[in-house]
């Protein structure tokens, strides 16, 4: 039996509070952050091939948040070659997590792409190489994406080096895939994780 993919709400790991006035707001001390973070990933091996952290209601987070929670969340379904979806991301939230990004890049020197869905569109906020974009930008268009697609719009690249990209495009996150063999032999359909 497949597993289904999963929108987990913030809300269900966080209380939400006031703070200075505003509500909606996600603060939480150190040892409050890595209990969260145990319990999110632990829903990680649940999901299909994506999952989803919808911020529903959650208006403001502080960087550390991002920083020790939704950085590590990201890296860990890298590990599991699972897609992370942000749901519903008010303009200070998402901020903090290109914020969380860039400094997880700066510390690190590793490059990381979280999806993020607003209104129905997911785009890439983060690092995606210009090799990717066209193909994630194809992948909008058609709803997946094919290392023959890329061919077709770079003719001067080899069916192989296509594939490579594409396949970077999933080691990211940014994509999900489907494999197909035929009598030409093995492919693969890349997509935009399904989380509704």
């Amino acid at each position: 039996m497949t597993k289904p993919n999963r929108i987990l709400k913030i809300t269900d790991f966080a209380s939400v509070s006031s703070c200075n006035g505003c509500d909606g707001a996600v603060l939480l001390g150190a040892h409050q952050q890595s209990q969260l973070a145990e319990r999110i990933c632990k829903e990680i091996p649940k999901t299909s091939q994506a999952c989803a952290l919808a911020f529903d209601g959650v208006r403001l987070m502080d960087i550390s948040f991002a920083m020790k929670v939704l950085v590590p969340f990201k890296v860990m379904t890298l590990a599991m070659e699972k897609a992370l979806v942000l749901k519903n991301l008010a303009p200070d939230i998402l901020e903090t997590v290109e914020a969380a990004i860039a400094f997880h890049r700066k510390k690190t020197g590793s490059q990381l792409c979280i999806l993020v869905q607003q209104a129905g569109d997911i785009s890439p906020v983060g690092y995606l190489e210009p090799a990717l974009e066209k193909a994630f930008r194809i992948m909008c268009q058609q709803g997946y994406v094919k290392s023959e697609d890329l061919r077709r719009i770079e003719p001067q690249i080899r069916i192989e080096n296509a594939g490579m990209r594409l396949k970077r495009m999933w080691n990211m996150g940014t994509a999900i895939r489907d494999e197909t063999i035929d009598s030409y032999g093995r492919s693969y359909r890349y997509t935009l994780p399904q989380v509704s």
